[in-house]
């Protein structure tokens, strides 16, 4: 009987010789953002002084008349793909939100217990960010908010008076092109937020 002659083993290619591809670490280099420059547009704006984390991805600005809360989005802003951080959007309706709840509660601290929110399109660098809180129901211990997060044209100016629009009018307005701030250059849906707050109870004596 013939033996039947050994297979030879299979050579394992030398990736120094071979020229087969090797495959490094990505590596990131670190980035300088400058300071956000520019403001809102024209209109019923206040810039919010806060020393805590609002300091570090603002300047946030507010407008008393429907307590919606804005910024301007700069490259501090930005995810991976180059559009506004879903998580910057987040923390801007958490603000407005819970200075809503705050108020339906008549000046009581109020924490967050819930918070969800949709993305519907992408917040631009460059974009003027509009948050508008809206309170649905307040009960003993809850508020329910929602709100809607839009972004208006570049470096466009508020018409006087729109902060004072009713929410109808204000709806009727996006139908027909005009944007969250007030202007006729049309805006865009980019997040919707549904949430719900604790009321704190008040410590004795503290007003």
């Amino acid at each position: 009987m013939t033996a039947e002659p050994e297979s030879p083993e299979p050579e394992i290619p030398d990736p120094e010789t071979s020229g087969s591809q090797t495959f490094e670490p990505q590596t990131f280099e670190p980035q300088t953002f400058e300071p956000q420059t520019s403001g809102p547009p024209s209109g019923d704006w206040e810039r919010v002084e806060d020393a805590g984390f609002i300091a570090h991805v603002g300047p946030l600005y507010a407008r008393a008349a429907d307590g919606a809360y804005a910024f301007r989005a700069d490259r501090r802003h930005a995810n991976l793909i180059g559009v506004v951080h879903g998580g910057m959007l987040m923390s801007v309706a958490d603000r407005a939100m819970g200075l809503a709840a705050m108020r339906a509660a008549d000046g009581a601290n109020c924490v967050t217990v819930q918070l969800e929110t949709k993305f519907v399109d992408a917040g631009r660098i460059g974009d003027w960010l509009v948050v508008v809180p809206e309170t649905m129901k307040r009960t003993a211990s809850l508020v329910f908010l929602r709100a809607t997060v839009r972004a208006g044209a570049l470096a466009a100016d508020v018409e006087a008076g729109s902060a004072r629009e009713s929410a109808s009018q204000r709806t009727l307005g996006a139908v027909h092109g005009r944007d969250a701030i007030g202007n006729g250059s049309g805006d865009r849906l980019v997040a919707t937020a549904d949430g719900v707050w604790k009321i704190l109870r008040r410590r004795p004596g503290s007003g």
